[in-house]
């Protein structure tokens, strides 16, 4: 039935639905795995506005599934997903600051990043900005700020935080 729907949707036009096949063919859930395809759906999408195609697309040219990998187009639509609000791409673009991936290093552009899709409750940047703490990295180095938002996110369920509180006992 959700497929039906999905289908109905890009017949219209819907952008979120363009994304959701576009998620189908990336997975291979609900359609045959085809990265291409993905791409293809991903960037209908992300044209026509929508902030989580265009994270998927960013991510698409970072990883090279489905397209050649290209940092300059996958910063621009990253960047155009964070202006939108989307609490992973404030994420994704505060690793390619913290890893100089596509972009000059500056660890502290990435902790701000993180703080913001932490503040908008996006438990990966909880994690990475607990990570930032941690280590000092862009932020100062803050035992007690770590783990609390390292303890933020593991309250949603994210593993990665509650494998870091461990090793911080």
């Amino acid at each position: 039935l959700r497929e039906n729907r999905v289908r109905v949707g890009v017949r219209l036009g819907h952008v979120g639905a363009q994304n959701q096949l576009g998620v189908c063919f990336a997975s291979g859930r609900g359609a045959p795995k085809d990265e291409l395809e993905a791409y293809n759906w991903f960037r209908r999408a992300a044209e026509g506005g929508n902030a989580v195609a265009q994270f998927n697309i960013a991510h698409a040219y970072a990883s090279g599934a489905g397209v050649g990998k290209h940092m300059p187009s996958a910063l621009a639509w990253v960047r155009k997903s964070a202006d939108q609000g989307y609490p992973k791409a404030y994420c994704r673009l505060g690793l390619f600051y913290r890893d100089g991936e596509g972009i000059a290093a500056d660890a502290s552009t990435a902790a701000t990043l993180f703080r913001q899709g932490a503040d908008k409750g996006e438990e990966w940047c909880m994690a990475l900005l607990g990570e930032a703490y941690e280590k000092g990295a862009g932020v100062a180095k803050d035992p007690k700020q770590a783990r609390a938002w390292y303890t933020r996110a593991a309250a949603k369920g994210y593993e990665p935080a509650k494998e870091r509180l461990k090793a911080l006992k």
